[in-house]
């Protein structure tokens, strides 16, 4: 097949597939893109090429495509982005009666506790510490009520911050 005779077939059909006009040589740069696309491993994309080497076929022949950066993109900022955290965040504080007040433990913060005479005003003052706390950290998730043991005499308040 003469070179000529192979072009002029390869535009009559360029013309009729309405396709416009593309070199031969721009075949190869989209075969080898697509196939990379479509999951070919690269020494197979090179050997069906024709290439020497991998590395020639990864840097002259295959392209990543606009869409291909913006998907990957997405991913890593889908990465990057923190799940939004609710307003208002619900902890549990177990309250052990004791002979003059009360022992308050919030259940997410083990390295707070306080003891009260008065029971509104201990909960006063652990929602000022947690809430300090919470200023300078990625806030704990919540332990479930049903997950807290307590104690003979125990019970659970919660407080919202």
């Amino acid at each position: 097949l003469e070179p000529r005779t192979f072009k002029d077939a390869y535009d009559e059909i360029l013309k009729a597939s309405g396709l416009g006009h593309y070199t031969f040589h721009a075949l190869r740069h989209t075969f080898a893109t697509r196939a990379m696309e479509q999951g070919m491993d690269a020494k197979t994309t090179s050997i069906l090429l024709g290439h020497s080497s991998v590395s020639f076929t990864l840097d002259t022949y295959t392209h990543v495509l606009d869409s291909q950066k913006q998907e990957k993109m997405k991913v890593m900022e889908e990465f990057f982005t923190l799940p939004d955290m609710p307003q208002v965040q619900s902890y549990a504080i177990t309250v052990t009666p004791m002979p003059n007040g009360f022992l308050l433990n919030p259940v997410d913060f083990e390295d707070m506790s306080i003891e009260a005479n008065d029971l509104q005003y201990g909960i006063q003052c652990l929602q000022t510490a947690i809430a300090q706390k919470l200023a300078t950290m990625y806030p704990p998730t919540p332990t479930p009520v049903n997950e807290i043991v307590l104690q003979q005499g125990e019970f659970v308040v919660i407080v919202n911050l």
